[in-house]
């Protein structure tokens, strides 16, 4: 069961897409440390949920205070369980779903974002791609949010990116901040 830690939509339970094997559910955990780390950034920010899945991160950064998210799923179950949830939730006015490959969206978007969060678990090829077009989304002071398994090789990466890690069984929480040119 995915549900809502904190926030104006705190407990509410959210639908999992059926019939994919590709979707994981963030742990709880994962989840809470994730926006400790945030704090009150997270109030009025404008946020990117890729492989979103349920839309679990994104929507818990709505229920915080976030302005805006952008979900990104190329599964249509997907697209499906973050719109019942966005609904049961009351999110839909500040959000939009998009059915897409997420290198695509990020290639060919010219939005910017605070934070942004992945979840490519099942989809870790093109770890260092995901990166690069990640890090130029992110607005100053932002954060990029990855998460993988902790045998995942990360790519080396541009100086310009301060990393830190943290692992929580097996999933290894991987956070970018882009340092200002």
């Amino acid at each position: 069961m995915i549900r809502v830690t904190s926030g104006s939509a705190k407990g509410r339970k959210l639908t999992t897409p059926h019939n994919t094997q590709k979707v994981t559910a963030v742990k709880e955990v994962v989840k809470l440390a994730i926006f400790s780390i945030i704090g009150d950034q997270i109030i009025d920010a404008k946020c990117l949920d890729l492989y979103a899945g349920s839309g679990n991160l994104g929507i818990e950064a709505l229920s915080r205070g976030a302005k805006h998210c952008d979900f990104v799923d190329d599964c249509k179950q997907a697209e499906e369980a973050i719109i019942k949830n966005l609904r049961a939730t009351g999110f839909t006015g500040q959000s939009d779903v998009r059915r897409i490959d997420t290198l695509k969206f990020l290639d060919g978007t010219g939005t910017t974002y605070d934070l942004i969060f992945a979840d490519p678990y099942y989809s870790q090829s093109n770890l260092k791609h995901l990166i690069k077009l990640g890090v130029e989304k992110l607005n100053n002071g932002g954060y990029f949010f990855i998460l993988s398994a902790t045998q995942v090789e990360f790519p080396t990466l541009d100086r310009q990116v301060y990393i830190q890690t943290r692992k929580y069984g097996r999933t290894l929480l991987t956070i970018l901040v882009p340092h200002p040119a």
